[in-house]
């Protein structure tokens, strides 16, 4: 079960990778070998265990810090593709490294196809995100970040 769990958060990134290096006008060669890189990464993972758990502590100080008002295209423009949500709560999660310490997520929650099924939002349509991360600066990174575009 942990393993699920290790490859269904790896995958998320896959897609934010790709989004980034298209982004980044990187060559397909490029893109391919980074992506060759990154399922290797994620097999060799997958058959770690003891690997697992210092993953998990990357993501352990992460808490709900607050919301944001943005529209999803405003939050692609800015942080690139997000990736899948959990399926259960989010149906789109953003992983953002911010210039300091620490990571910041950006993320649905609760009001989307995920949750509430065909009557839920659209990604498109969704206006508020929940914001998580170490510190409030995470918060203010990501409302600065958005001001200024």
């Amino acid at each position: 079960m942990a393993t699920e769990r290790l490859e269904t958060a790896l995958g998320r990134y896959r897609s934010q990778i790709v989004s980034h290096l298209h982004g980044a006008f990187a060559s397909r060669g490029l893109i391919r070998e980074v992506l060759s890189s990154y399922d290797g990464l994620v097999a060799e993972l997958a058959a770690r265990p003891d690997l697992q758990a210092p993953i998990r502590q990357v993501f352990a100080g992460v808490r709900r810090l607050g919301t944001i008002r943005a529209r999803y295209g405003q939050l692609v423009s800015a942080f690139g593709a997000p990736g899948p949500g959990d399926g259960a709560n989010t149906d789109v999660f953003w992983v953002v490294a911010p210039p300091f310490e620490g990571i910041v997520t950006i993320y649905n929650w609760k009001n989307g196809h995920a949750y509430h099924g065909p009557p839920g939002l659209d990604v498109a349509a969704m206006t508020e995100w929940e914001v998580g991360g170490t510190s409030r600066e995470s918060l203010m990174f990501i409302r600065d970040h958005l001001d200024g575009l």
